[in-house]
Protein backbone atom coordinates (compact mmCIF):
# COMPACT_ATOMS: atom_id res chain seq x y z
CA UNK A 1 0.00 0.00 0.00
CA UNK A 2 1.32 3.17 -1.24
CA UNK A 3 1.58 6.13 1.51
CA UNK A 4 -1.43 8.30 -0.13
CA UNK A 5 -3.33 5.38 -0.10
CA UNK A 6 -2.73 4.61 3.57
CA UNK A 7 -3.80 8.19 4.24
CA UNK A 8 -6.45 8.20 2.14
CA UNK A 9 -8.17 4.89 4.26
CA UNK A 10 -6.73 7.01 7.90
CA UNK A 11 -8.42 10.59 6.88
CA UNK A 12 -11.28 12.13 5.15
CA UNK A 13 -12.26 15.06 3.52
CA UNK A 14 -12.42 17.96 5.52
CA UNK A 15 -15.61 18.45 7.84
CA UNK A 16 -16.30 14.42 7.43
CA UNK A 17 -13.59 12.94 10.45
CA UNK A 18 -16.58 11.93 12.66
CA UNK A 19 -17.82 8.57 11.49
CA UNK A 20 -21.53 9.00 10.34
CA UNK A 21 -23.61 6.88 8.57
CA UNK A 22 -26.99 9.23 8.94
CA UNK A 23 -27.07 11.39 11.43
CA UNK A 24 -24.71 14.27 10.81
CA UNK A 25 -23.78 12.97 7.19
CA UNK A 26 -25.99 15.79 5.48
CA UNK A 27 -24.27 18.81 7.75
CA UNK A 28 -20.94 17.31 6.96
CA UNK A 29 -22.08 17.38 3.15
CA UNK A 30 -22.61 20.73 2.81
CA UNK A 31 -19.59 22.64 4.63
CA UNK A 32 -17.75 19.62 2.70
CA UNK A 33 -19.25 21.35 -0.74
CA UNK A 34 -17.94 24.96 -0.04
CA UNK A 35 -14.66 23.55 1.07
CA UNK A 36 -14.39 22.02 -2.67
CA UNK A 37 -16.11 24.08 -4.26
CA UNK A 38 -18.15 21.05 -5.49
CA UNK A 39 -21.44 19.99 -6.72
CA UNK A 40 -21.61 16.11 -4.92
CA UNK A 41 -20.11 13.72 -2.84
CA UNK A 42 -18.42 12.42 -5.64
CA UNK A 43 -16.20 15.92 -6.41
CA UNK A 44 -15.48 16.23 -2.92
CA UNK A 45 -13.28 13.35 -2.75
CA UNK A 46 -11.73 13.82 -6.21
CA UNK A 47 -11.10 16.93 -4.71
CA UNK A 48 -9.84 15.90 -1.63
CA UNK A 49 -7.43 12.60 -3.15
CA UNK A 50 -6.02 15.97 -5.58
CA UNK A 51 -5.29 18.24 -2.08
CA UNK A 52 -3.42 15.04 -0.62
CA UNK A 53 -1.54 14.69 -3.58
CA UNK A 54 -0.75 18.56 -2.79
CA UNK A 55 0.80 17.80 0.66
CA UNK A 56 5.10 17.42 -0.47
CA UNK A 57 4.78 21.01 -1.79
CA UNK A 58 2.43 22.62 0.63
CA UNK A 59 3.72 25.63 3.04
CA UNK A 60 1.14 24.67 5.50
CA UNK A 61 -1.04 21.68 6.69
CA UNK A 62 -4.30 22.18 8.09
CA UNK A 63 -5.67 18.61 9.95
CA UNK A 64 -8.38 18.13 11.83
CA UNK A 65 -9.16 15.56 14.92
CA UNK A 66 -12.13 15.53 16.14
CA UNK A 67 -12.23 13.67 19.73
CA UNK A 68 -13.63 13.17 22.43
CA UNK A 69 -10.91 11.35 23.99
CA UNK A 70 -10.75 11.86 27.94
CA UNK A 71 -13.32 14.89 27.57
CA UNK A 72 -14.80 12.86 30.87
CA UNK A 73 -18.60 13.41 30.64
CA UNK A 74 -18.91 16.96 28.88
CA UNK A 75 -18.69 16.00 24.95
CA UNK A 76 -18.73 17.55 21.57
CA UNK A 77 -14.88 18.44 21.20
CA UNK A 78 -15.78 15.81 18.29
CA UNK A 79 -17.63 18.40 16.27
CA UNK A 80 -14.60 21.11 16.90
CA UNK A 81 -12.54 20.48 13.39
CA UNK A 82 -16.07 20.78 11.47
CA UNK A 83 -17.52 23.62 13.52
CA UNK A 84 -14.51 25.34 12.86
CA UNK A 85 -14.58 25.16 9.25
CA UNK A 86 -18.26 25.62 8.68
CA UNK A 87 -18.06 29.31 10.28
CA UNK A 88 -14.67 30.12 8.61
CA UNK A 89 -16.85 29.18 5.35
CA UNK A 90 -19.70 31.12 6.24
CA UNK A 91 -17.31 34.53 7.55
CA UNK A 92 -15.37 34.04 4.49
CA UNK A 93 -16.73 31.86 1.45
CA UNK A 94 -13.36 32.85 -0.48
CA UNK A 95 -10.99 31.82 2.42
CA UNK A 96 -10.24 28.11 1.19
CA UNK A 97 -9.28 29.45 -2.53
CA UNK A 98 -7.14 32.67 -1.15
CA UNK A 99 -5.69 29.83 1.08
CA UNK A 100 -4.78 27.66 -1.25
CA UNK A 101 -2.84 30.01 -3.54
CA UNK A 102 -0.73 30.43 -0.65
CA UNK A 103 0.25 27.60 -0.09
CA UNK A 104 -2.13 25.58 2.60
CA UNK A 105 -3.31 22.30 1.81
CA UNK A 106 -6.17 21.30 3.89
CA UNK A 107 -5.64 17.69 4.69
CA UNK A 108 -9.11 16.98 5.94
CA UNK A 109 -9.43 14.82 9.14
CA UNK A 110 -8.43 12.09 11.04
CA UNK A 111 -10.79 9.46 10.64
CA UNK A 112 -12.58 8.32 14.20
CA UNK A 113 -15.30 6.75 16.00
CA UNK A 114 -15.06 8.92 18.73
CA UNK A 115 -17.29 6.01 21.28
CA UNK A 116 -14.32 3.78 21.02
CA UNK A 117 -11.13 4.98 23.16
CA UNK A 118 -9.12 1.76 23.41
CA UNK A 119 -8.66 -1.26 20.74
CA UNK A 120 -7.58 -3.04 24.20
CA UNK A 121 -10.83 -2.46 25.49
CA UNK A 122 -12.19 -4.38 22.42
CA UNK A 123 -13.12 -7.56 21.99
CA UNK A 124 -11.60 -9.42 18.95
CA UNK A 125 -14.78 -9.71 17.32
CA UNK A 126 -15.64 -5.88 17.39
CA UNK A 127 -12.48 -4.94 16.42
CA UNK A 128 -12.78 -7.47 13.64
CA UNK A 129 -17.01 -5.24 13.10
CA UNK A 130 -15.15 -2.46 13.04
CA UNK A 131 -12.56 -2.54 10.68
CA UNK A 132 -14.65 -3.72 7.74
CA UNK A 133 -17.36 -1.03 8.25
CA UNK A 134 -14.50 1.50 8.47
CA UNK A 135 -12.67 0.31 5.71
CA UNK A 136 -14.58 -1.54 3.15
CA UNK A 137 -12.54 -2.65 0.25
CA UNK A 138 -9.76 -3.08 2.33
CA UNK A 139 -8.35 -6.89 1.94
CA UNK A 140 -8.03 -8.29 5.73
CA UNK A 141 -3.78 -8.09 6.72
CA UNK A 142 -4.15 -4.38 5.24
CA UNK A 143 -6.66 -3.07 7.52
CA UNK A 144 -5.11 -4.97 10.34
CA UNK A 145 -2.57 -2.65 10.49
CA UNK A 146 -5.31 0.17 10.65
CA UNK A 147 -6.76 1.40 13.82
CA UNK A 148 -10.28 1.43 14.95
CA UNK A 149 -10.36 3.55 18.22
CA UNK A 150 -8.63 7.20 18.25
CA UNK A 151 -5.92 5.41 21.24
CA UNK A 152 -4.10 2.67 19.52
CA UNK A 153 -1.02 1.55 21.09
Amino acid sequence: MTPLAELELLLRPAAGGLYAVSTGRAEQLQVQRHIYAADDENQVAARWRASLAALPGARAVLLGVPSDVGAGIRRGASEGPQAIRARIVAEDPDFYRRAAGRGLVDAGDVFVVPQLLEDDMLSAEQIAASRRALYPGVSETDAARLPVSPLVR
